[in-house]
């Protein structure tokens, strides 16, 4: 008798869990949102969405971003194709939308019901037409994934895009993208691959990296140099390849050195860390950081 009783105490608060877990199910909604371009034609963009805590919030299938450097964080996603759906529960989230900089971004409170459907189409309006002038956007130094190259460079509105390939910092193993050599083989001539028109990147750059500077390479073609030190020397062989050399950031230890030995083409002054926060502008290696305490003022 008493065994029966504790069968159905045992039941009874099973039923309860399982009635409580399909009602909490049930008391999620469905936010789908759709991107459209100038032209009503879904675009791959650059999202926002934060629940009413400031939590960042990611749905499936989407290329996340979620970063965190110098106590400085960023957190966003881009949708492919410019769609994403995502189960939220009720509450009032944060929905901001950005494709580069020649469109307005768009931004609103979205109001969740405790069940349902909510949907948002977002049209983007363009402001100004820069490649129509002349001047063409691009990112110059980008770790992304090879996989993920064509959607990024549609959601950021670029024209160029160089995904750092292979990278090496100090003295440990290259790193390869793992798709570099199925990708290169849809490349042309030159190595270049075209996404659309007047839209394109070269699967071929490297990053040479170490603990007090860095030297990016680009316009390698079909051909890849051994990532090796010293950075005059790499920056000698990347020149008779005729491919470009990057400082990378303006307040590296060596540039000094690399701009007088001819190493570089050019520098990075909006660098990867230009973020929605800010831009890093401290000296970025060793001696920088100890020499006001220790090189005495007069000198």
């Amino acid at each position: 008798m008493f065994n029966l009783f504790r069968m159905r105490i045992a039941f009874l608060f099973a039923f309860c869990f399982f009635a409580l877990t399909a009602a909490s199910l049930t008391l999620a909604t469905n936010l789908l949102v759709r991107v459209l371009d100038e032209n009503g034609s879904p675009t791959a963009a650059r999202v926002y969405l934060t629940n009413p805590n400031g939590d960042s919030l990611f749905p499936d299938g989407v290329i996340i971003y979620k970063k965190l450097n110098w106590n400085v964080a960023e957190q966003h996603f881009i949708a492919p194709g410019g769609v994403f759906s995502v189960e939220l529960p009720a509450g009032s989230y944060s929905l901001r939308v950005e494709r580069g900089k020649e469109y307005l971004p768009f931004e609103e409170n979205v109001s969740i019901p405790p069940s349902g459907k909510v949907e948002r189409t977002i049209s983007l309006q363009g402001w100004v037409s820069m490649a129509g002038m002349g001047w063409f956007s691009a990112d110059m130094h980008a770790h992304v994934s090879l996989q993920n190259v064509a959607a990024l460079i549609e959601g950021e509105d670029l024209n160029v895009l160089l995904p750092i390939t292979m990278w090496r910092v100090s003295f440990v193993p290259t790193y390869a993208d793992p798709s570099l050599e199925d990708v290169l083989a849809k490349a042309d001539s030159a190595g270049v691959v075209h996404v659309a028109k007047d839209r394109w990147f070269t699967p071929i750059n490297e990053e040479l990296e170490s603990d007090q500077s860095s030297i990016l390479l680009s316009r390698l073609g079909r051909r890849p140099i051994e990532l090796s030190f010293p950075f005059e020397q790499i920056a000698a062989r990347a020149h008779e390849q005729g491919a470009l050399t990057d400082s990378e950031k303006a307040t590296s230890v060596e540039l000094p050195a690399l701009a007088v030995l001819g190493g570089i083409n050019f520098v990075g002054l909006a660098n990867n860390h230009f973020w929605r926060s800010n831009c890093y502008t401290g000296p970025w290696g060793v001696w920088p950081d100890h020499a006001q305490g220790e090189i005495p003022p007069h000198l």
